[in-house]
């Protein structure tokens, strides 16, 4: 015989104050009115779901028709407090505007206030996701809230404020619950566990409390749907009910495109598109691992105490073996798409921001040389479960690289065309390479090094004119810190623009301050004679 089951989240709703976690500044503000008998007679509670807005509602209500109050507490024993939690207390009424949204309800609800409270102190009124309420239902609530009847209380609860009228607003006093902090989800989890005899490791609970975005209750419901499949339920578990596939195809995929082994990175779509795997999730957790080893970089001992040991030895991995301003552009490049996914299974998106990134960074990628092949093959798994399925590279030993490596014109190449000799600056990593040459061949070969940066700067300057008179430019060369624009003399306008960059020297260095360390800025024409501003 089946029993009539509760689910977790309604089993575990907080019944008291002092039960909700993460919401202690809103919480303080009801329970001294409470204990100061100075309760407002409209509230408006606003927050992403699962924060707790209309499970303090409920409380509030309690607390306010209570028979034996301790302090701000409900007692939960006598008959009101019974009544409330059955949802058969007639002085506690709740009302879903998404619903019931229209002119009439209001009406019935601004009638039914007048009358005095049946078994109550207080009549409450709890509106849930009110801004939901047409122009007309909110005009007929308005004269209510402004002067209310006595021992009337509204309380409003909304996910999404800014669709209320001012003029609702400024006759409630708002109340803030704020997306509670995953460590506080993650304790309250656990304490669930241990009371359902939950076997569940800490690394999946982690997962979980994150992954619910500052709601509890969602935390609880992916708990409730992860709970039943297996005896001890680990992260790899969880991916395979939410068909992320794992960590170990995540760290596969970012370290085979930064390093731009197009081949592996094939593979890995394929991976994903034959096991169905959920685009969406896999696309978050990607761009969560991307945004964390950002984070790593520039203050490690903020983070470190969330990271697992394979995160940890990951993130240094990466981050010593590629330019984190690389790791910074795939990020934006994959976020770019997150948003406009309707279908979990459309893969199209995220193949083509991937093809993306890989043709900005080949274009300026030479072929591996054997020595790199071979060094590909040593690569091993960071994660032992996956050594078989996977390859993730674990130590690789920190060599100097030829290759020029731009992505987004990230890194500028320099030539020093003037002695016999090719600079290459590496702006990313502040190392020069240089390399002799003796023939015209090799001089040929380091002119086309130059590389034409002027749809760069372009997006650095904000000035009008300047753009236009850059985009009137043939070419814009950074060479030895000095900033080369080419013009075609047998335009006159050209002229006025080769007068404009004159003038904004100092304009343009400060636009490009950040990114470009800027000495001179040089006119070239037809003839290629240099007039040095």
């Amino acid at each position: 015989m089946l029993v009539n089951y509760i689910s977790l989240y309604r089993k575990y709703r907080p019944s008291k104050f002092g039960e909700v976690i993460g919401q202690d500044v809103s919480i303080k503000i009801l329970t001294n009115s409470i204990l100061k008998k100075e309760v407002f007679h409209a509230y408006i509670f606003n927050g992403t779901r699962g924060t707790g807005k209309t499970t303090v509602a409920r409380i509030l209500a309690k607390a306010l028709n209570c028979l034996n109050l301790n302090g701000f507490e409900p007692c939960d024993e006598c008959y009101n407090c019974k009544a409330i939690m059955n949802f058969s207390f007639p002085d506690v009424i709740e009302i879903d505007a998404a619903s019931n949204r229209g002119i009439n309800e209001i009406r019935e609800i601004r009638d039914n206030a007048k009358l005095s409270p049946l078994k109550g102190r207080y009549k409450v009124y709890i509106i849930d996701e009110v801004h939901m309420l047409t122009i007309e239902a909110f005009n007929a609530l308005l004269k209510t809230l402004e002067e209310p009847p006595k021992n009337v209380v509204f309380i409003l609860a909304t996910t999404d404020i800014h669709k209320v009228p001012i003029t609702i607003l400024s006759r409630c006093q708002q109340v803030e619950f704020k997306r509670v902090d995953y460590h506080l989800i993650f304790n309250h989890l656990k304490n669930i566990c241990q009371k359902e005899g939950i076997n569940i490791d800490d690394q999946a609970l982690m997962y979980i409390s994150k992954v619910s975005k500052g709601s509890v209750r969602d935390s609880i419901s992916i708990l409730e749907q992860v709970k039943n499949i297996s005896d001890k339920i680990t992260l790899e578990d969880i991916f395979k009910i939410f068909s992320i596939y794992s960590f170990e195809l995540i760290k596969n995929y970012i370290y085979y495109i930064l390093d731009g082994n197009f081949k592996e990175v094939v593979s890995i779509i394929n991976i994903i598109r034959t096991n169905a795997v959920n685009i969406y999730n896999f696309l978050y957790n990607l761009n969560t691992e991307l945004k964390e080893i950002i984070y790593y970089y520039f203050n490690s001992e903020v983070i470190e105490k969330d990271l697992t040991k394979d995160q940890i030895k990951f993130y240094k991995f990466i981050i010593n073996k590629f330019d984190i301003r690389l790791i910074y552009e795939l990020l934006r490049n994959l976020n770019s798409v997150l948003n406009f996914y309707k279908n979990d299974n459309d893969y199209y998106l995220f193949e083509v921001q991937t093809l993306s990134f890989i043709f900005n960074l080949s274009k300026y990628l030479k072929n591996k040389s054997s020595e790199e092949s071979s060094r590909d093959s040593e690569f091993k798994s960071l994660d032992t479960d996956y050594q078989n399925k996977e390859k993730i590279i674990t130590n690789l030993e920190d060599t100097k690289s030829n290759n020029i490596l731009i992505s987004n014109n990230i890194l500028i190449n320099q030539v020093n065309t003037q002695e016999s000799k090719e600079i290459i600056f590496n702006e990313n990593i502040g190392k020069e390479y240089t390399k002799e040459y003796t023939n015209e061949d090799t001089k040929e070969e380091v002119k086309n090094l130059e590389v034409d940066i002027k749809n760069n700067i372009l997006n650095l300057i904000l000035d009008k004119n300047l753009q236009s008179a850059i985009k009137a430019a043939d070419k814009v060369i950074f060479i030895n810190n000095s900033l080369v624009f080419y013009f075609d003399s047998s335009k006159k306008i050209n002229q006025t623009y080769k007068n404009l960059i004159k003038i904004s020297k100092e304009k343009i260095k400060n636009y490009l301050l950040n990114k470009y360390n800027i000495n001179e800025i040089v006119l070239v024409d037809d003839s290629k004679k240099k007039m040095t501003i």
